[in-house]
C-alpha cells in the first residue's frame, strides 16, 4: 500500500498533446514526455481521467484500462510508457467485447446546433440603456404613512 507522499514518474505518451487531470479539485497540465516526481495519488487519476478509447472491457474493471499516461515501475498495464496516440474510437468501451444487443449499437450524429442557432443569443446588449431608461422614468418616492393617533381607551384585540 502506498504511503501519502509517495512521488512517481508520469509519462505523457502521447506526442503532441497536452493531458490535463483533476485530483481535489485541481488542475493539472502534462506537456509530452516524463514528469517527475508526482505524488501517486494525482498521477493514478491522471492515468484513469485519460484513457485511449476502445480499449475497457465492458464487462471488467473500468479502473483496468490503456492510457495516454503511464508511470514509471508499475506493472501492466499502468506501466506501459510506450509512446501512443488517441484513437478514433468514438467511446471507452471496447465494443468487440460487447455481448447481445449491445455489438450492433452505431455512433449517431447527436444534431448539434447549427451555426445560426450557435449565434442566437450572442448580440451585443447595452444594459447601459436601461438603466439609463430606468432612472428617467423612476416614480417619485411615496410619502410616508401618517400615524395613527389612538385617543384613550384600550384596544380591542
Amino acid at each position: 500500500m502506498a504511503q501519502f507522499g509517495d512521488n512517481v514518474t508520469l509519462v505523457n505518451r502521447t506526442s503532441k498533446s497536452t493531458l490535463t487531470a483533476t485530483w481535489d479539485g485541481m488542475h493539472y497540465h502534462f506537456e509530452p514526455g516524463a514528469h517527475p516526481n508526482v505524488p501517486r495519488e494525482i498521477a493514478m487519476a491522471a492515468y484513469k481521467q485519460n484513457p485511449i478509447h476502445g480499449t475497457e472491457d465492458p464487462l471488467g474493471d473500468p479502473d483496468i484500462i490503456e492510457s495516454l499516461f503511464g508511470i514509471v515501475g508499475l506493472k501492466h498495464p499502468f506501466g506501459n510508457v510506450a509512446p501512443i496516440e488517441q484513437s478514433a474510437a468514438g467511446e471507452r468501451i471496447n465494443r468487440s467485447l460487447v455481448m447481445g444487443l449491445g455489438t450492433e449499437a452505431k455512433r449517431i450524429d447527436a444534431g448539434g446546433p447549427s451555426y445560426f442557432e450557435a449565434k442566437l443569443g450572442t448580440a451585443q446588449v447595452n444594459l447601459q440603456d436601461d438603466a439609463d431608461a430606468g432612472s428617467n422614468n423612476a416614480p417619485a418616492p411615496a410619502e410616508p404613512p401618517a400615524q395613527a393617533t389612538t385617543t384613550g381607551g384600550r384596544s380591542r384585540r
